[in-house]
């Protein structure tokens, strides 16, 4: 059986070697070079045929396909088009990347520290108001401190410049009193302060002794009540932005300058 097994593969290969060389053509009638599918060598490229096109450029299809000269000519054009495309996009971005570095590389305007007040509550709603066109919320903040309450020995307002120099005058005669002149706020002016007091029993006191010498006119008044107080500071403010700060209208009157230390 393996002897037989052994003598038919013999055949096998002896007449696989005779067709494989050509000689059982006219026998067998089926030539070993013959291709099967002849159309796929119309279908595959050959590397002079390639084309290489520009970025972002595609090749035209026609009904019919220009004489070889005339495409050339025309992909000649279209990688030249896409070459200086692309130079003129690199100088774009060079003269961008060239500016953007020149903003950088400018130096920071100075800057200065401002603040306005004290501020009661009341008085910041004015003040959120006066700033809101001015510049964004974030740019400022609000710090409350505690304020000593502050009390003054008053005497005034005068009707008139008459009466404002006799009462100068009168006061003159008493020895050792002090005294200036007072013209803000407006309903205070004009008159004299003959004391200014952060304890409001103090303030009592020295009122108490100057009645008793005769100054019978004399009051007390509150000029600020003790208690939390708000400053609005500008840590950063450029030229322009302080020249705008300068004329916001605020609570009082009252208007920004340099930070305090505190």
């Amino acid at each position: 059986m393996l002897r037989s097994l052994v003598l038919i593969l013999l055949i096998v290969n002896a007449l696989f070697f005779g067709w494989s060389r050509g000689w059982l053509n006219t026998v067998v009638g089926v030539r070993p070079d013959r291709q099967h599918e002849p159309q796929r060598l119309n279908q595959q490229l050959h590397p002079e045929q390639l084309l290489i096109l520009p970025p972002g450029k595609t090749r035209p299809v026609a009904a019919s396909e220009p004489s070889s000269a005339a495409s050339a000519a025309e992909d000649s054009a279209s990688f030249a088009s896409g070459v200086e495309a692309a130079a003129s996009a690199s100088s774009a971005s060079g003269n961008n990347a060239s500016t953007a570095a020149a903003t950088a590389s400018a130096p920071p305007q100075p800057t200065v520290c401002l603040e306005a007040g004290p501020f009661d509550d009341a008085g910041m709603t004015a003040v959120n108001t006066a700033l809101s066109g001015i510049l964004p919320r974030y740019k400022w903040r609000t710090n409350t401190v505690d304020i000593k309450g502050l009390w003054m020995v008053y005497m005034g307002p005068f009707p008139d410049s008459d009466t404002y120099d006799r009462k100068k005058a009168e006061i003159r005669k008493f020895k050792g009193v002090s005294f200036e002149e007072v013209r803000t706020p407006s309903n205070l002016n004009p008159g004299f302060s003959l004391g200014r007091y952060t304890r409001q029993s103090d303030a009592e006191a020295a009122l108490d002794n100057l009645k008793e010498r005769g100054m019978r006119s004399a009051r007390l008044i509150t000029v600020r009540q003790g208690g939390e107080m708000n400053f609005v500071r500008v840590s950063e403010a450029t030229s322009d932005l302080k020249e705008r700060l300068e004329k916001a209208k605020l609570p009082d009157k009252k208007s920004f300058g340099k930070c305090a230390q505190r």
